[in-house]
């Protein structure tokens, strides 16, 4: 991977990274950019299997529970899209998500994070929330 601090999932040809700072969901996305990548998109579950080890792995040596991904709603309310504008088909949503925290004061989650508890699922949340992060790169050597 071109970034240093990417690594390289040969099953995916794809480089990623796991960023333990916590920052808000476009936060999050803009620190990607900056490393000419974008939040991790999850377009299927072949993906989604070969990047689990790595994220059990993470959780194993920081146990960080939440990471942001490249995923949201922000353009259209329960129409949920990656960053490269695709829209979710794969989904791997928690019990009872996505709920837009309507079980909350102020209702209004837009923004996807994988929680890890008994397992890895994906949440919808206040973007604002800050969360780490997980980033996606193809630029290779």
């Amino acid at each position: 991977c071109r970034d240093s601090g990417y690594e390289y999932i040969w099953q995916l040809d794809t480089c990623i990274t796991f960023y333990t700072a916590k920052l808000s969901w476009s936060g999050s996305q803009q620190r990607c950019i900056d490393d000419s990548g974008n939040l991790l998109v999850i377009q299927n579950g072949r993906k989604e299997y070969f990047l689990l080890p790595y994220l059990w792995a993470k959780y194993d040596t920081t146990g960080i529970t939440g990471w942001w991904i490249g995923g949201t709603d922000l353009s259209q309310e329960g129409i949920f899209r990656w960053v490269d504008g695709e829209l979710v088909i794969h989904n791997n949503w928690g019990y009872n998500q996505p709920d837009d925290m309507s079980n909350t004061v102020i209702p209004g989650a837009d923004c996807m994070r994988y929680g890890i508890t008994s397992k890895a699922t994906w949440f919808d949340i206040d973007c604002s929330h800050q969360f780490a992060s997980i980033c996606e790169n193809k630029m290779f050597l």
